[in-house]
């Protein structure tokens, strides 16, 4: 059986049904005096009264009115409480439920505790009236039943009318809060996804530029290799428009790898990982490509060492280089930057990060993953079968 669809109620829509609400009551009541003439000039006062319990109720049914000076409840109040009784003598029984429109109001206006009490005292004073008029039990009960049942109505139909203003104004925050989100991932991703590619096309470059004299055959292998970052950067792109790709932690330590032999720098790779969940084998593979592009951008690093280790139900990885200044600052607890956003992603899967300088030069970058809540296939190899060690030397 399909979902039914979810109905929405613009809030014009149940204003709309309040204000119908409000004049059905006022027709019927009209209605019944008409049946009755009494004389023109008091037909025409009834009417009158009519159109300004009317108006009244449209200022207190209203959002803003609950927030009103005290000052100003008291008066408008004090005004319906007039227009409601003193037809009550002339019309009585024709003048049916108009008292509910006063203990609705109550109910809106005053106090939670103030306001059942001045409901209550409403609705025994309509029961009272034909008791001492002489009108028996039966018109009591309606007087005082029609007073109470309108008076409900008309507070939950004014309370739905604020309900729907306010869940359209949160719909509305909903939605300009999913649109920034949107616009952080996206610039979050294109840094931590571009960032890794661009620098390591600007590496190649500056290979390509000193060994083009001497070793053209090379310099071409290695624009053939730029070519390949270009379209890998450019489809990383394209998954950032339809949302976060998934990313390899191994195919990534086989890349870090050869850029860093390109670069110079020893490096030493070391997983020891089983089959990773996507989403730590993506936040963990974005891990490295933050951690290589800070140290080909800021540090004068000569030696890497990337180590990857499943042990005690987590999984940490590891990546440090030498050649920092000391000083550098370590994680940024400000939420910007490379790191603050590998921050961010490192949180969303349940894992902790932390970075800094330690023995003077070496910067390391440690994360630690618990794989409590994403556990991989189980039918995946020992991790002794699918460990990767490699070293590659540092070039000149």
């Amino acid at each position: 059986m399909p979902d039914a669809p979810d109905i929405v109620i613009a809030p014009r829509t149940a204003r709309l049904v309040l204000q119908l609400t409000l004049f059905a009551h006022l027709l019927i009541t009209s209605l019944d005096m008409l049946r009755d003439l009494r004389g023109t000039a008091l037909e025409l006062y009834g009417f009158l009264d009519l159109v300004g319990i009317f108006l009244v109720q449209l200022v207190h049914s209203a959002p803003a009115a609950e927030r009103a000076p005290a000052c100003r409840k008291a008066l408008t109040l004090g005004g319906q409480a007039v227009l409601t009784y003193l037809p009550v003598v002339a019309w009585r029984a024709e003048w049916g439920a108009m008292a509910g429109f006063l203990s609705g109001s109550v109910l809106l206006l005053l106090p939670t505790g103030l306001g059942w009490l001045a409901f209550g005292a409403i609705g025994v004073s309509m029961v009272a009236y034909p008791l001492a008029m002489g009108l028996g039990p039966v018109a009591a009960l309606y007087f005082g039943g029609s007073t109470m049942l309108t008076g409900l109505v008309l507070y939950g139909l004014s309370r739905l009318v604020q309900l729907v203003a306010k869940v359209h104004a949160a719909r509305k925050q909903l939605a300009e809060l999913a649109v920034s989100n949107e616009r952080v991932r996206f610039a979050r991703d294109l840094h931590d996804l571009l960032g890794y590619s661009l620098c390591a096309i600007t590496v190649k470059g500056e290979l390509i530029r000193r060994i083009m004299p001497a070793q053209p055959e090379r310099a071409q292998e290695e624009v053939s290799s730029i070519l390949a970052i270009s379209r890998q950067s450019l489809a990383d792109v394209r998954a950032v428009v339809r949302g976060y790709p998934h990313l390899s932690l191994r195919q990534e330590a086989d890349s870090v790898g050869s850029l860093l032999e390109v670069a110079g720098v020893k490096a030493t790779i070391d997983l020891e990982l089983g089959d990773l969940p996507a989403a730590v084998d993506t936040t963990l593979a974005t891990v490295l490509r933050e951690g290589v592009a800070n140290l080909l951008r800021h540090s004068e690093g000569r030696v890497c060492v990337i180590h990857g280790v499943e042990r005690n139900g987590a999984v940490e990885l590891c990546v440090a280089n030498d050649g920092v200044e000391p000083g550098r600052p370590g994680t940024g607890q400000d939420g910007r930057g490379g790191l603050g956003n590998l921050v961010q992603r490192v949180s969303a899967v349940g894992g902790t990060l932390t970075a800094g300088v330690h023995h003077g030069s070496w910067f390391c970058l440690r994360v630690v993953v618990p794989l409590g809540r994403h556990r991989p296939d189980e039918t995946a190899l020992p991790v002794t079968d699918r460990s990767l060690r490699t070293e590659s030397p540092a070039r000149s």
